[in-house]
């Protein structure tokens, strides 16, 4: 059976699964972001339409940036430990700890489906369904393929979560996961009416006091070592500053606009947690940084990932990583020049 059909297959199960069921709780990656949050609202919405009881439950609140989508208001970050559900969905997961513990192992359900497009990690918890594509550009389009299989007549809240989680996953639609497959899908959204530039201000172009601050003191530290560029963003600047973490989502996309940039990076101390370094990690041409990033026990995409380190100094581990991925631009300048001659 080939993959195309056996992950329509899946979704098949999945669709039995979740007609014959009556409760659902949804649950997403820690510090979620827009394809978090709108896919867990698409299916919300969906689900409702089915008269489905749906629950949907974060570690962490909604970012004050996606608090315009519909119905973002139902979303909790306290699950009722006594409340057993038919179905739990956990979105963009491979491990418990990316869920959050305390949350993941709370939930009393009788079926449990994983629905991801990140490149395929060892999961470390039990699921009855997978549904995973990593050649999706986010989880909402997976979520939308779902809608789709069930002949599901989109409704313009259910495209405006569609929407917002492939804009957001695309970066705009800037970056390599886009294709003329999915504009053809953000052209069908937009026909539904969605409106794109109310989407874009919202998520991209409407920034606190905060967070502003937060980005000149993160743009001043920003370095280039050949063709990496790099931002690094401390604790200190978030306590001058008064910002998020939510607030560096965009500070990255500043280091890959230096010209001549191959690999771009942005490093950053934890508010919530001490002596923990996120390092993110974007590429350009053909470097696939997820290589890197699941050497050190992280992941994602070829062209955008990321891991965390345990670490005090944050400038210790910019030393360490800057040369796996002077490696990286290394190693694809071989294979270029290897098909050249």
């Amino acid at each position: 059976m080939m993959k195309s059909q056996r992950k329509e297959k899946v979704v098949d199960e999945i669709l039995r699964l979740f007609n014959k069921s009556k409760t659902f709780i949804i649950t997403g990656h820690a510090r979620p972001d827009g394809d978090t949050i709108s896919s867990e609202l698409a299916l919300y919405i969906w689900l409702n339409k089915k008269n489905k009881k749906v629950d949907i439950v974060n570690s962490e609140p909604v970012p004050d940036n996606l608090k315009f989508l519909p119905f973002s208001e139902i979303i909790k970050t306290e699950i009722d430990k006594n409340k057993k559900y038919d179905v739990a969905i956990i979105l963009e997961s491979s491990e418990v700890e990316r869920v959050g513990t305390d949350l993941f192992n709370n939930i009393n359900c009788s079926s449990l489906v994983n629905i991801d497009h990140h490149i395929s990690r060892q999961k470390d918890f039990l699921s009855n369904y997978d549904f995973i594509d990593e050649k999706a550009t986010s989880c909402a389009e997976l979520i939308l393929r779902i809608m789709d299989r069930d002949k599901n007549k989109l409704t313009k809240e259910e495209a405006i979560c569609i929407y917002t989680g492939i804009v957001t996953d695309t970066g705009k639609f800037q970056q390599a996961n886009t294709s003329s497959k999915i504009m053809k899908i953000a052209g069908r959204l937009i026909s539904t009416g969605v409106d794109p530039v109310y989407i874009y201000r919202n998520v991209f172009a409407t920034k606190t006091l905060q967070g502003l601050k937060l980005l000149s003191l993160a743009l001043s530290t920003l370095q280039k070592k050949g063709k990496i560029s790099y931002i690094k963003v401390t604790r200190e600047m978030f306590l001058k500053s008064g910002a998020k973490q939510a607030d560096t989502e965009e500070i990255i996309n500043y280091a890959g606009m230096l010209k001549g940039t191959k690999i771009y990076a942005l490093f950053q101390e934890m508010l919530d947690t001490k002596n923990i370094i996120k390092v993110s990690l974007r590429s350009y041409d053909n470097i696939d940084v997820n290589k890197i990033a699941t050497q050190f026990g992280g992941g994602g995409h070829r062209h955008a990932s990321g891991f965390k380190l345990e670490s005090k100094n944050i400038d210790e581990c910019i030393k360490l990583v800057i040369p796996y991925l002077e490696k990286a631009i290394n190693e694809e300048k071989k294979r270029r020049n290897s098909r050249i001659f």
